[in-house]
């Protein structure tokens, strides 16, 4: 694992709060656009979505009231959908 000091990241393993947290500015609208979770995450949005499903699904997200999570998780498969039918 390599660190990006300038992003504050970690490169191949992201703080999946920060997917969350980004995503919850989103979710009501679709989710993030492509530009944006590449921008900031440096991740396509197949890799983007399917972190943030799984961690999600995970039960880590817990602090998310369940209509939020579940809302979220649709936004997911709506967007893997997307991505992988174009």
């Amino acid at each position: 694992m390599t660190v990006d000091t300038e992003m504050g990241r970690a490169t191949g393993e992201y703080g999946d709060d920060r997917l969350v947290q980004f995503e919850l500015g989103w979710f009501q609208r679709g989710g993030g656009p492509s530009e944006a979770i590449r921008a900031q995450f440096g991740l396509g949005d197949v890799e983007f979505f399917t972190r943030l499903r799984s961690q999600l699904d995970s039960g880590d997200s817990d602090a998310l009231p369940p209509r939020v999570a579940e809302q979220m998780r649709a936004v997911c498969r709506k967007r893997l959908w997307l991505a992988r039918a174009s």
